[in-house]
């Protein structure tokens, strides 16, 4: 397992702290602008009007916390924040690229035919933080759970799965469960096409594109780029300080500037770029470095400090994703996946820190997603591509599990775990519970959200 950390631009901070200078922010900034327009097309024809059927599955909420092993979440943090008005309200989507392993991540204490299934993998018993007297949590996110209300969405997946990393990602970033609807667009994309406001940017996809961001209307979702692909911007050399002055005339659009045929891509491209240098004036409040303290310093940790700050910027900003890596642990799984849910609680723990700081803590609510869980039995030291898993939501919610576990010993002919909720119910809360924007014209099957999760 590496770290996968980040090659700073500047010297290298103390350990376990990120700095964010003004001249890293515009690159990553300006590279974003760069990128504007690299996923168009990913995701395939115009809708048609196929529709998979409403996805009304009710779910159930768990019985009280218990201690039948591990250690406890006695009581656990309940939201004390006044309501925040619809109009003031952040999402930010960490998408775990790979397929999670949820059997992991959220363990079904009541199930114990999982030990059989998997005799060398997952955290031991006693180490495992109790949500319920059906549910024990990763150690790993512990101390996520108990500084902040967590909730986690159990047996999300399709009826119709597919082991496909690629059409599981098509599936859940356009928001179609069974694959039956047309979309070109995403569906976060969809979202900040609605609230948008013009003028800036309603959703950005930090560190790289991102199809669930594909908006229809230019200008809705930027990217913002990693350092690294857009190194010239911090360059001192003359002609690199000649391209940065220039950026602002290619954003213009005056017609004397644009190019004799230029469509609506060079539109776009034109149009990001503005938008990114409309969020690096916003930033541009200091020129001495900002120590955000506490990240980890990996590129998760890096990803998660500048949205920090640009939702604190608050350029109109409602929606950023946020990729991380490295969860297909087909190989070295007892190793692997524990470091991973390390890095993530760690990096959400310095991020929910950090938006208490800036007084955001109230009004963000962090979602994970993934494109499928993994097989219930092991395959060696690892496991397969899998169907059904949990999602995790910490913030602005009601501490506990929501939904009905998939049942081990009722496997599907494939041997994998037969989803309870269709994933667009789970996105539907993103939406509309959270964001306010409603399923009729964003979600092709017009869900109904589980009830009772997030505090509005």
């Amino acid at each position: 397992m590496t770290d996968r950390p980040h090659r700073p631009l500047d010297p290298v901070p103390a350990p376990g702290t990120v700095v964010l200078s003004r001249r890293r922010l515009i690159a990553l900034l300006a590279g974003g602008g760069l990128a504007v327009g690299a996923t168009g097309g990913l995701l395939g024809a115009e809708v048609t009007g196929r529709q998979a059927p409403p996805t009304t599955a009710g779910p159930t909420t768990s019985g009280p916390p218990s201690t039948p092993t591990g250690h406890p979440v006695t009581g656990g943090p309940t939201p004390n924040d006044p309501l925040v008005p619809v109009h003031r309200r952040r999402l930010v989507v960490v998408e775990l690229q790979g397929g999670n392993d949820g059997l992991a991540t959220v363990v079904p204490l009541d199930q114990p035919i999982l030990n059989r299934l998997r005799p060398d993998l997952g955290p031991r018993l006693d180490e495992l933080v109790v949500l319920d007297d059906r549910h024990g949590l990763h150690p790993a996110l512990g101390e996520l759970s108990r500084r902040w209300p967590l909730a986690v969405v159990t047996g999300l997946g399709s009826r119709t799965p597919d082991g496909s990393h690629f059409e599981m990602q098509r599936r859940w970033w356009t928001g179609d469960p069974e694959g039956t609807a047309a979309l070109r667009t995403g569906y976060l994309g969809r979202v900040c096409d609605e609230l948008g406001d013009g003028r800036t940017p309603a959703g950005a996809a930090i560190g790289s594109p991102s199809p669930f961001l594909e908006a229809a209307r230019p200008g809705s979702t930027t990217t913002v780029a990693d350092p690294d692909t857009v190194w010239f911007l911090t360059d001192d050399d003359d002609w690199a300080r000649a391209l940065r002055r220039a950026l602002p005339a290619l954003a213009d659009g005056a017609p004397a500037r644009v190019p004799a045929g230029a469509g609506a891509w060079y539109d776009r491209a034109r149009q990001g770029l503005l938008d990114v240098l409309t969020m690096a004036d916003l930033l541009d409040t200091s020129d001495s470095d900002v120590d955000t303290g506490g990240y980890p310093d990996t590129t998760l940790g890096l990803r998660l400090a500048l949205t920090a700050r640009l939702l604190a910027a608050d350029p109109g900003l409602k929606v950023v994703h946020v990729a991380f890596d490295g969860f297909d642990t087909h190989a070295d799984q007892a190793d692997t996946h524990p470091a991973l849910l390390d890095e993530l609680g760690r990096c959400l723990v310095a991020f929910r820190d950090h938006l208490d700081r800036l007084g955001l803590g109230g009004s963000t609510l962090v979602a994970t997603t993934s494109e499928f869980g993994r097989r219930p039995e092991q395959n060696g030291d690892g496991t397969d591509h899998g169907t059904a898993a949990p999602a995790l939501l910490s913030g602005p919610v009601n501490a506990g599990v929501v939904g009905e576990d998939p049942r081990l010993d009722r496997l599907d002919a494939d041997g994998n775990l037969v989803a309870t909720l269709a994933f667009d119910a789970y996105l539907a809360l993103l939406g509309e519970t959270w964001l306010g924007v409603p399923v009729a014209g964003t979600l092709p099957g017009r869900p109904t959200p589980p009830a009772g999760v997030v505090v509005t």
